[in-house]
C-alpha cells in the first residue's frame, strides 16, 4: 500500500485510540468530584486507554521525523522487543501492577492493529 492511503488508516486508528483516552480522562476527572463515585473501575479504564493509546503516540511523533514507513516499523520493532524481552516484574502497588499489563496489552494490540500495513518504497 503506498504511503499516503497507510497513513490515513494508520491516523483513523491512532485517533480511536486518543479518543478512546481522552474520553476514559474526562469520565474519571468528572468522577473525581462525585463523592462515592467508584473510581477503581475508572482508574483501570483510563490505565487501559492510555496504554492502548502510547505505541500511537509515539509512532506519531516518529512519524513527524522520519515519515510514516520508518515511523511504522520502528514503533512496531519497539514493541516487539519490549514485549518479547520483558521478564514481568510485580510491585507492592496494585495500580502499578495494573499499568504494566495494560501497557503490554496495549503493545499487543497495537501490533496486532498494525499487521497488515506495508507501506510500499517510496
Amino acid at each position: 500500500m503506498n504511503a499516503t492511503t497507510a497513513a490515513d488508516g494508520l491516523a483513523i486508528l491512532g485517533a480511536r485510540a486518543f479518543t478512546t483516552a481522552a474520553d476514559a480522562r474526562a469520565r474519571l476527572n468528572g468522577a473525581l468530584g462525585a463523592h462515592g463515585a467508584y473510581l477503581p473501575g475508572l482508574m483501570d479504564e483510563v490505565l487501559t486507554a492510555e496504554a492502548k493509546a502510547k505505541p500511537w503516540v509515539a509512532m506519531s511523533k516518529r512519524a513527524e521525523r522520519l515519515g510514516i514507513r520508518e515511523a511504522l516499523a520502528k514503533t512496531r520493532q519497539e514493541a516487539l522487543e519490549s514485549l518479547l524481552g520483558c521478564g514481568f516484574s510485580t510491585s507492592t502497588s496494585l495500580v502499578v501492577n495494573a499499568a504494566n499489563l495494560a501497557e503490554l496489552e496495549g503493545l499487543r494490540r497495537f501490533l496486532a492493529a498494525t499487521e497488515s500495513f506495508e507501506i510500499d518504497a517510496d
